[in-house]
């Protein structure tokens, strides 16, 4: 391979030098200073030059209007004394370096100057020149000897009609001595300036310098940054330098890397074109290459790089030597693969999804298609003329202007959104129904530049939407004529739920009436309810107490057996025991379950004392018979709806199972199904649980049925009776004195007031703050959480109000409009059947009271009971 010959040189270092330069600026500077030097001698020179004559012309044009002005005072002074007297009079003490005046006369044979009383001679210069000058004019200066032949400052000024000239003249030399002062600080300046160009230039080398330094510090660190391999290389000596990156590309050391040359690593198939432009690069056809090629490392590995060879050329034309960039671009390269491949699986996702891509530069009006935006509309690249007025001609005619109009529309608003459905026709007129997704790419100015999209062929989803809908309209009428069945059955329903509230609220007036004492123990025989106290009999009879601290103990030992007894066979039982006064308590038990297990035994303590008597027998009987009536008469109105309830559950499950497979198949067509104003999934989940509470509670009534016929006490429900509303709190406070631990540490009564005397029924004002303060504990998380009760007079003096305050779960506020309504509960999950706080607000009413909440989930809630004191009860709340 024969490559031209290139000059040789000695490469101690490719990198700029920054001695060169300044030991270059050295050699010039004192040749710099010399001319400096001669232009500031120059310039003073031409200063003072000028100076002196600025100023000389200035004192000859002052010297001759002073002469003027003399001369005409002496015209004036001669009008009264001599010529001679006049001028001695007004001529000026002669002083060195300063003004002297003369008075010269024109006499037959010459001048005569006064006061020296000399004739000047005729060969004089001062005498010819001021016979030559003041022929034409009275006044003139100029610089020149004078009388005595010394160079001055000379000024005349003749008057004709009086025949004399007078004559100022100041020497000129000690006239120049007055000006030295300004001309040396015309030189001193001028040397300062000069001092501080050459204190400048000293400071621009020593920038330069740094400057110098810099750059080759700072070349340095590009060569060995590490960013790109670089090399320089020279066809004599091979490799002349190198960064470390290089030999890290190329995986040799740089003692190895010496000892090859580019050739030896370059991929034999990519040589023949490298050394095809670096011949044209060597010959000076080009002043360099840029390339990509495949490069061999030390292991053998094979890596794509982009090199770039620039020639420098020395003094005498030819190549000094090359520099050569070397780039490693195997990771781009296998990115360019991984996008391709990529690209493919974008083709293919497309054409499998009916999914095209598109975009249109707007200002060059140039669509571009990708293949699968041609299949839908079925046309070919050569077919398309790639323009936006000829995709609207493959738009069908009826929807052209509806496009025209959206994309007016996303044109002009940038918050708009271009999402468009409409046909297409293709060329073989098939009809194709597309959606079209696009977003315009604006400039800084809000100008549309670009808009890029995607199109989708929904042609076999618009007909499947319009199978879909017909069946829908077919489902929506089975749905409705389902539902109106569902609502009469469930009107139905709402009729038996009714009627058994009715029967509810009758068999709990039979308890409240109840004329026996009656209570409930628990396992551990406290007791837990307690309908009355009876103080004359049972004194220690108080909620929380244990039974064998409030009865007597042979009473005591008689109930125990009989409590193991009921506990055990899981049935009721009854006992009579004596008391030390002589009468007679019938005593009957009963399990009260809860979740099909026994939780605890209701005890109803009968007295029967008058059973002694015949009398009282046979009251006795009739008041049992009676008893037994209203028993049978309940249970037989109870057990006949609840007997209608439990049918229909029965049937409204086998209605209900018939209907979820319909229902099912609704839901998979339309998500936003709705019943009764629940979506499916809830009503799916729902109404199994409604119809099995259903049978729950029908099994529910049957048992309190049972129990409720060992139970009887009739009250009268009056109203008008005086009661102290403390009382009756602390009354209410007592019966729940067993709950109350387990449900809170810190609960308070703060009723420490005079007596407060409302108008009311005590057993219902008791059963209110009974049911305030049940609900107020079973809404607490655990036992550290507060509760209290307080008795307040303010803010009216004619209501009391009582507030039960609870740091519970609350209420939420959708809820609170509706807390007291009947069959509305938030416990349902515990058993609540929704009725306990509607009774509490029916009986407050009937108080002429009223009953509000207040209350923030998570927070707690406050109950507020407001009752008219009795001097108030008669007038209008």
């Amino acid at each position: 391979m024969q490559l031209k010959q290139m000059s040789t040189r000695n490469y101690s270092t490719i990198s700029p030098s920054a001695s060169n330069g300044l030991e270059h600026a050295d050699k010039r500077l004192p040749l710099l200073l010399l001319m400096t030097l001669i232009i500031i001698i120059l310039i003073d020179a031409a200063g003072i030059t000028v100076l002196f004559q600025i100023q000389e012309n200035r004192e000859k044009v002052r010297l001759g209007f002073q002469a003027q002005s003399y001369a005409q005072h002496l015209s004036q002074a001669t009008r009264t004394i001599p010529l001679e007297q006049a001028f001695a009079l007004m001529r000026p003490p002669e002083q060195t370096g300063g003004e002297q005046l003369d008075l010269i006369f024109r006499r037959p044979n010459g001048l005569w100057m006064e006061p020296a009383h000399t004739l000047l001679r005729a060969n004089d210069p001062f005498p010819q020149s001021l016979i030559l000058l003041t022929e034409q004019k009275t006044a003139l200066q100029w610089i020149g000897p004078n009388s005595l032949g010394e160079p001055s400052l000379i000024a005349v000024h003749e008057d004709p009609k009086q025949g004399f000239i007078l004559v100022i003249q100041r020497d000129l030399a000690a006239f120049r001595a007055t000006l030295w002062p300004a001309a040396v600080v015309i030189v001193v300046v001028v040397l300062f300036s000069c001092g501080f160009l050459i204190t400048l230039f000293w400071s621009e080398r020593i920038t330069l310098m740094r400057e110098v330094m810099d750059i080759r510090e700072r070349f340095q660190k590009y060569y060995d940054v590490g960013l790109v391999g670089i090399a320089d290389t020279s066809l004599e000596t091979g490799w002349l330098r190198f960064n470390q990156r290089l030999c890290e590309i190329l995986g040799y050391s740089p003692e190895e890397l010496r000892r090859t040359n580019w050739v030896e690593l370059t991929y034999p198939e990519d040589l023949d074109e490298e050394l095809l432009e670096f011949r044209r690069a060597l010959h000076g056809e080009i002043a360099g290459y840029t390339r990509e090629k495949r490069f061999i490392r030390k292991d053998g590995q094979i890596f794509h790089a982009i090199t770039s060879l620039r020639c420098v050329w020395g003094a005498d034309g030819k190549v000094d030597y090359f520099i050569t960039f070397l780039y490693d671009i195997t990771d781009r390269k296998r990115a360019e693969e991984a996008l391709k491949k990529s690209q493919r699986g974008l083709a293919r996702a497309q054409e499998l999804a009916h999914l095209g891509s598109w975009d249109w530069d707007i200002p060059a009006n140039i669509i571009t298609w990708s293949d699968e935006t041609y299949r839908i509309f079925s046309l070919k690249p050569q077919e398309f003329r790639a323009t936006y007025e000829a995709f609207l001609l493959a738009v069908h005619p009826e929807d052209r202007q509806l496009e025209r109009n959206a994309m007016s529309r996303a044109l002009a608003n940038p918050q708009a959104h271009y999402t468009m459905e409409y046909r297409v026709v293709r060329p073989d007129g098939v009809v194709r129904y597309v959606h079209l997704l696009g977003e315009i790419l604006r400039n800084a100015q809000g100008t549309p530049l670009k808009m890029e999209g995607f199109i989708q062929d929904i042609t076999e989803y618009k007909r499947i939407e319009s199978r879909l809908r017909g069946l829908n309209e077919e489902l929506e009428q089975r749905v409705a004529d389902r539902t109106f069945a569902l609502e009469k059955a469930n009107n139905a329903l709402m009729m038996e739920i009714i009627e058994r509230r009715n029967v509810e609220e009758r068999l709990r007036a039979l308890f409240d009436n109840s004329p026996d004492l009656i209570l409930t123990v628990d396992r551990n025989q406290e007791v837990q309810f307690l309908n009355r106290q009876q103080p004359e009999m049972f004194p220690n009879m108080v909620l929380g107490h244990n039974l064998r601290n409030v009865l007597p103990t042979d009473i005591f030992l008689q109930c125990q057996r009989c409590l193991e007894r009921v506990i055990t066979t899981n049935t009721a039982s009854s006992l009579q025991v004596v008391c030390e006064n002589d009468t007679w308590w019938e005593i009957r038990m009963a399990p009260i379950f809860r979740e099909n297990q026994p939780h605890s035994v209701m005890m109803v303590l009968t007295d029967i004392t008058e059973k002694r008597t015949l009398q009282v027998q046979a009251i006795r009987n009739a008041r049992l018979a009676s008893l037994g009536i209203l028993a049978a008469s309940v249970a037989h109105e109870i057990n006949n709806p609840n007997n209608a309830i439990g049918f229909s559950a029965s049937s409204l499950g086998n209605f209900w199972r018939d209907m979820v497979p319909v229902l099912h198949d609704v839901g998979q067509h339309r998500d936003d199904l709705e019943l009764g104003g629940m979506p499916l999934d809830e009503v799916m989940t729902t109404m199994p649980r409604l119809i099995d509470g259903i049978g729950r509670n029908v099994d529910r009534i049957k048992k309190t049925v049972d129990v409720l016929k060992h139970m009887g006490r009739q009250d009268e429900g009056k109203t008008t009776e005086e009661l102290d509303i403390l009382e009756i709190l602390r009354s209410a406070v007592s019966i729940l004195h067993a709950q109350i631990p387990k449900h809170t540490h810190h609960f308070s009564l703060n009723c420490d007031l005079a007596p407060i005397i409302v108008r009311g029924n005590a057993l219902q004002l008791e059963q209110v703050f009974i049911n305030l303060i049940q609900n107020a504990l079973q809404a607490l998380p655990n036992t550290d959480c507060n509760v209290s009760v307080d008795v307040l007079h303010q803010p009216d003096p004619r209501m009391v109000q009582i507030t039960v305050t609870d740091e519970g779960q609350g209420i939420p506020k959708p809820y609170l409009e509706r807390i007291t309504a009947p069959f509305f509960t938030t416990k349902g999950k515990s058993g609540g059947m929704g009725l306990g706080l509607s009774i509490t607000d029916t009986i407050i009413k009937n108080h002429k009271g009223r009953l509000s909440f207040t209350s923030q989930p998570d927070c707690g809630t406050t109950v507020l009971v407001e009752l008219p004191i009795s001097d108030f009860t008669e007038t209008e709340i």
